[in-house]
């Protein structure tokens, strides 16, 4: 794979999330490169990932409690060599533990963008209406009886 400037600010970042993050266990990473660092001290659980992309990457320094489990039903983020519930359990149980500067900030920014991103004024509204419920009557067809009725 071809490394960009981008990626490669990304691969930074992630791997100072890491090493900041798992203090206990050993963790695996496999890079969209295909190198490999070890994170922990080697005490406790074991689990590994492989970063399929820059993408999946990018998405995990930007908002790592979303993409986690999207990266891994999309095959952006694969367990290696166990399951995912050992990638979660040896994350989580560090996490708990541990203040992570770029986790908490990363929440804080979520918590003042919220409000301008769910805004919901009159037209967005209508937007949202119309998109869900002003649907083609052959849609309905498909579940509803004749008197579009659902029982």
């Amino acid at each position: 794979m071809a490394e960009t400037k981008v990626g490669r600010l990304f691969w930074t970042l992630m791997d100072r999330i890491l090493r900041s993050a798992i203090a206990n266990g050993r963790f695996r990473v496999i890079w969209p490169d295909g190198s490999e660092t070890i994170y922990g001290d080697g005490t406790g659980g074991t689990a590994g990932v492989r970063i399929r992309d820059e993408a999946t990457l990018r998405r995990l320094v930007t908002n790592p409690a979303l993409t986690v489990g999207e990266a891994y039903m999309d095959g952006g983020l694969e367990p290696v060599e166990c399951g995912i519930h050992d990638v979660l359990a040896l994350l989580c149980w560090n996490i708990r533990q541990r203040q992570i500067p770029v986790l908490q900030l990363n929440e804080r920014v979520g918590r003042l963008l919220r409000p301008i991103l769910q805004a919901n004024d009159a037209a967005r509204a209508r937007r949202n209406v119309a998109h869900h419920y002003d649907l083609n009557g052959a849609l309905y067809a498909l579940f509803l009886d004749r008197d579009r009725q659902y029982s």
